[in-house]
């Protein structure tokens, strides 16, 4: 058998126990990582893929960002950097998804969720950036896609 994707490794970490056998993450701290990578998956123009029930929390969580059609692109990163700084993800958790990254380092994917996960939680880690990533706007790009998904909340 195989590694298994990045998904199914992510939600081994949700799934951690402590010595205790009691779950190593607070609720708030699994919905602080689920909100990234909602957040993720529409910067890549993903969000159509999503089941109806993530797109009405990605909708939401879009809407307590403050993000509506009007929202320049500018302001896209530093919108979700200060919603990361208001609802963080705890150091402890942010260290182990940095193992887990580093561990995939080789998959694009896991390259991309990781420099998101670094520009916007402010988590670093010892991966290269990709000089791809050019932060010039991309992401309102991607989210301003997400207009065509007529959600209403």
């Amino acid at each position: 058998m195989g590694q298994p994707n990045l998904a199914e490794a992510i939600n081994a970490v949700f799934r951690e126990r402590d010595e205790h056998g009691r779950p190593r993450w607070r609720p708030e701290d699994i919905q602080a990582v689920r909100n990234f990578l909602l957040l993720d998956l529409a910067r890549r123009g993903e969000a159509m893929n999503l089941n109806d029930a993530n797109k009405l929390e990605l909708a939401q969580l879009l809407d307590v960002i403050g993000f509506d059609e009007h929202t320049p692109p500018d302001q896209v990163d530093a919108r979700v950097r200060r919603h990361f700084e208001a609802h963080p993800i705890p150091p402890a958790m942010a260290e182990r998804l940095q193992r887990l990254f580093s561990e995939r380092a080789q998959e694009r994917s896991t390259l991309d969720v990781k420099q998101s996960f670094e520009r916007w939680t402010g988590s670093r880690s010892q991966i290269q950036k990709d000089p791809r990533d050019t932060g010039d706007g991309q992401n309102a790009q991607q989210f301003s896609m997400l207009r065509g998904l007529n959600i209403k909340i």
